[in-house]
């Protein structure tokens, strides 16, 4: 497998390939939710992995969450996997990263 690590791409013949993005989901919404995915379906694809979003599906399983939770979407050479944890505010100070569009 291959991971990104240190800024660098890493060879690693136990781990699988994997990209994921985490986002905050507030009352039932998931913030800049298109956004992510965008950079998901990317990052996945430069990686050679593929996977299907029922988006629909994802939406309904996130209404009914109230207060702040964290989504993590994992994509694999298995496809797609979902992961939802209640969302911990960590104490400052904060790292700020910019992408360039």
């Amino acid at each position: 497998g291959v991971i990104f690590f240190n800024k660098r791409l890493v060879h690693n013949d136990f781990m699988k390939k994997t990209v994921f993005t985490t986002l905050l989901v507030e009352d039932g919404r998931a913030r800049f939710l298109d956004p992510h995915l965008e950079r998901l379906a990317a990052h996945a694809a430069f990686c050679h992995l593929t996977f299907f979003l029922d988006k629909s599906a994802l939406l309904e399983q996130i209404s009914p969450l109230k207060g702040l939770w964290r989504l993590r979407l994992i994509v694999d050479e298995d496809g797609l996997k979902t992961e939802f944890s209640p969302y911990v505010p960590k104490e400052g100070p904060y790292r700020l990263c910019l992408y360039p569009k």
